[in-house]
C-alpha cells in the first residue's frame, strides 16, 4: 500500500469493533485495499459485516491477512463491523 493512500480508524469494546476506512484521492486507479484490524482476539470468531457483505472470519486472520476492501473513487470510504461470535 502506497503511504497515506488510504487510513483507518478502529474502536475496539467488549468484543464488539467499528473500522471506518478512507481514501482521499485514487492514485493510478487503485482500488483493492487491504486492512489489517487490531485489538482482537486471535483466538475468536468474528461476524464481519461491510458494503453488502457478512463473513465470519477468525481473529488471527483478520490481524495477519486482513480483509481486502474495494474503494472505487476520491473519498471513498468503508465502515466495518465486527462482532465476536
Amino acid at each position: 500500500m502506497l503511504k497515506d493512500e488510504i487510513h483507518a480508524l478502529q474502536y475496539v469494546y467488549q468484543g464488539e469493533s467499528v473500522v471506518f476506512v478512507f481514501k482521499l484521492y485514487e492514485k493510478f486507479g487503485r482500488k483493492q485495499y487491504k486492512v489489517k484490524l487490531k485489538g482482537l482476539n486471535a483466538d475468536k470468531i468474528y461476524e464481519v459485516k461491510y458494503g453488502d457483505k457478512i463473513v465470519r472470519k477468525g481473529g488471527a486472520y483478520l490481524k495477519n491477512v486482513g480483509l481486502e476492501l474495494i474503494l472505487d473513487g476520491d473519498f471513498s470510504s468503508q465502515l466495518i463491523r465486527l462482532k465476536e461470535i
